[in-house]
């Protein structure tokens, strides 16, 4: 019986943990009720959530791969008998509804779900918080800041096409001095996908934050945005109008920026490449 017990104990907890990484949905595609069950695979690699769904009341079921995007989107592709039938773009709302599209060729229905059982955190990707507890306190390294949502600008009931929306980008930073930054940054601003770069020294003005001054041929303003040191994060606030700082018309520096490296890339022409590639 000694020898028992911590095997039920094994099977009791795998069981748990095992149920914990499902999570099972109930909805709607159009006025069609449905329930899906998803779980996540390997972590952060393609098709990195799986899953299967029916419509209710009915026994056959159409399996299901796609990926977690950021902290709300799902995107997954359905199929049957291996033959790519439809596919849905789900963001999450405030009230934990999932909402969005299906979408098979010219047909396309309104889609939402709530979870009936599990967590839906089971489903994200934590990739850049994973790479950030591997970081050092020190404020030089490299960021990022990343952010998804379904973006629906062109769609049309005759050309139902809805892509992936990215708002984000790269910070990274070198220690000069105890009171001097040098860093670079890249942010793409969607929906309309307008960039902010810039690059250049930011000087100390109190124990957490750096100021960033600068001034173009092409403006009689002066760029200005502030770096604020937090654990593992900087937060840029920008004080002065995107067209000062050359800046897309709707582009902007402003956001925080999760440390996930203590290395910095090699910028070329201000343009930051191979952020995640770096190895300790």
């Amino acid at each position: 019986m000694k020898n028992f017990l911590p095997l039920l104990l094994l099977i009791a907890y795998s069981a748990s943990a095992f149920s914990q990484s499902h999570v099972w949905l109930k909805g709607k595609i159009g006025k069609y009720p449905i329930e899906m069950e998803l779980w996540r695979t390997e972590q952060d690699t393609e098709h990195s959530l799986q899953g299967k769904y029916n419509y209710k009341g009915k026994t056959n079921s159409l399996t299901l791969e796609g990926n977690s995007l950021g902290k709300r989107v799902l995107q997954l592709d359905e199929y049957f008998k291996k033959e790519n039938t439809g596919s849905f773009y789900l963001q999450m709302d405030e009230k934990d509804t999932l909402k969005g599209k299906w979408i098979a060729g010219k047909k396309h229905f309104d889609a939402y779900l709530t979870v009936s059982k599990g967590n839906f955190k089971d489903l994200l990707s934590y990739k850049n918080e994973k790479l950030s507890r591997l970081t050092n306190e020190a404020i030089e390294g490299s960021y990022v800041e990343e952010h998804y949502f379904i973006n629906d600008m062109w769609f049309t009931d005759e050309n139902p096409q809805i892509e992936i929306g990215y708002n984000g980008g790269y910070l990274i930073i070198k220690e000069k001095h105890k009171d001097t930054l040098e860093f670079s940054l890249e942010k793409t601003c969607g929906p309309t996908y307008h960039f902010a770069t810039a690059s250049g020294k930011a000087y100390r003005i109190n124990d957490s934050t750096f100021q960033y001054r600068s001034k173009s041929d092409y403006s009689d303003n002066y760029c200005m945005f502030q770096l604020i040191q937090g654990e593992k994060e900087i937060r840029i606030e920008q004080s002065s109008s995107s067209s000062a700082c050359g800046f897309g018309a709707r582009a902007y520096a402003d956001g925080t920026f999760l440390k996930i490296k203590n290395q910095t890339p090699v910028i070329k022409e201000e343009f930051i490449e191979g952020v995640y590639d770096l190895k300790e």
